[in-house]
């Protein structure tokens, strides 16, 4: 691991000169504002819900989409058996 070039010593005393911070808020209106803002909904809730919304979605309508070829060929099947039955 590389040495720093700061001293320990050095660093405490670049934070002593640094400015005051000033906070003029009440620590109650600080802790109210934080906890409203952890009372929104989980991150993870929209995305389920979009997530079970397209499963749902393909599981309707994959098989219509999948099978387009099939239904139709077996109306073809259906009118070939038809013409047969007529013809005996």
């Amino acid at each position: 691991m590389k040495k720093s070039e700061w001293s320990d010593r050095e660093i405490e005393e670049l934070l002593r000169k640094m400015p005051k911070i000033q906070d003029y808020r009440d620590p109650r209106d600080i802790y109210q504002n934080l906890s409203f803002k952890r009372r929104k909904s989980p991150s993870w809730v929209l995305p389920s819900i979009a997530a079970a919304a397209a499963l749902f979605l393909v599981l309707v309508l994959g098989p219509k989409l999948f099978d387009g070829g099939g239904r139709s060929s077996l109306l073809i099947k259906l009118e070939e058996k038809k013409q047969l039955k007529t013809k005996v």
